[in-house]
């Protein structure tokens, strides 16, 4: 009469590299957009619409109970009246929806259960000169969202979201004062038997911001992750590669955080080592097979398994494995050949183990 907890994590890639646009800045608005327009046609090449299909296949062959996923898109094409200013929506590509669609074509019973908006931007994608200025013609609204998705038999008790204080200015609205690139967090609270089920999804900043990293792990170990009472489970990106040395570029301090707060990772307690379980980076293409993950930064960390109750005979909560899901290269990818993200997912199955 064993009883199972299922868990997935897995970052869902925007669909394009957005350095180039950060590289460029917000001052030259018609440079802007002739490099934002090459990152829109990867965005549109990387369709989520086949993607989406990968990730259910993987979502379906593993049953997961709660799914933390990040980079969660949504993006608005609009065309812009140089004469009226008025904007015309043109396209929507909402991660979320299309996900949704995909799970119930399926008879896959899975809903948003908590859902946070982080980095909000529009970019310019085209225009003209007026009067020798640029005037945008096309724009693309950006948000980027950190979510929770859970089966429909698993109970709900509560759950919460928010962003850290702690963040990155980069420039994308220059008049708006406070962090530009957000980050946040997602909560569910649940309970399997009688035992309180915490289940965390993060994506910190990355690595060449490590003081604001740190200081987004203290903050989610402090204030976000609840009291030790039952199971917590953190999952997510994290941006610390625990496959790297310090002194490494990929490396930071917060795999070493989370564990010294009593945290285990289930990677590593299912295979009895660290080795493999790479879950980045692929090229933005989502075509490359030459480039091989090779990076370890997205965790699904636990503590609190042990006895059910105070009453051993009621059993003990056990982690049973852990697996990479998405990294096969002769499976699981879309039609055209493109992996479904630049990450790979993480799994990991708990059991409850009656005498």
């Amino acid at each position: 009469n064993d009883q199972r907890l299922t868990v997935m994590t897995w970052n869902l890639f925007l669909g394009g590299d957005i350095d180039p646009v950060l590289k460029v800045g917000f001052q030259n608005p018609e440079l802007l957009a002739d490099t934002a327009s090459g990152v829109w046609e990867e965005v549109l090449a990387n369709d989520f619409r086949d993607r989406a299909v990968a990730v259910v296949d993987a979502i379906e062959a593993a049953a997961p109970d709660l799914i933390g996923v990040q980079e969660l898109a949504c993006f608005r094409d609009r065309a812009m009246d140089p004469a009226t200013g008025s904007a015309t929506l043109l396209e929507t590509l909402d991660y979320q929806a299309i996900l949704e669609e995909e799970l119930r074509s399926r008879g896959l019973s899975y809903a948003f259960a908590a859902v946070v908006e982080n980095t909000a931007a529009s970019v310019p994608t085209r225009g003209i000169r007026e009067k020798g200025r640029f005037v945008p013609t096309r724009r693309v609204e950006m948000t980027l969202q950190d979510a929770i998705l859970v089966r429909y038999s698993v109970r709900v008790e509560n759950t919460a979201t928010g962003h850290y204080q702690a963040g990155v200015s980069l420039g994308i609205n220059p008049s708006t004062p406070g962090p530009d690139r957000t980050r946040g967090w997602t909560r569910l609270d649940t309970r399997v038997g009688e035992v309180p089920v915490h289940f965390v999804n993060t994506h910190l900043e990355t690595q060449p911001f490590l003081p604001v990293q740190l200081e987004q792990t203290r903050e989610l170990l402090n204030e976000v992750v609840p009291p030790s009472e039952g199971i917590t489970i953190l999952v997510g990106d994290f941006n610390s590669d625990a496959a790297a040395s310090a002194g490494a570029r990929s490396w930071t301090p917060t795999y070493e955080e989370i564990t010294k707060a009593g945290f285990e990772d289930a990677w590593v307690v299912s295979r009895g080592e660290a080795e493999g379980g790479f879950t980045c980076s692929r090229s933005s293409d989502l075509k490359g097979l030459d480039r091989r993950l090779d990076q370890r930064i997205d965790f699904i960390f636990f503590r609190g398994l042990g006895p059910a109750t105070p009453d051993a005979e009621a059993g003990s909560w056990h982690l049973v494995e852990a697996e990479v899901v998405g990294a096969d290269p002769d499976a699981g990818r879309t039609p055209d050949g493109r992996w479904p993200s630049d990450h790979a997912g993480v799994v990991a199955a708990f059991s409850l183990s009656r005498p």
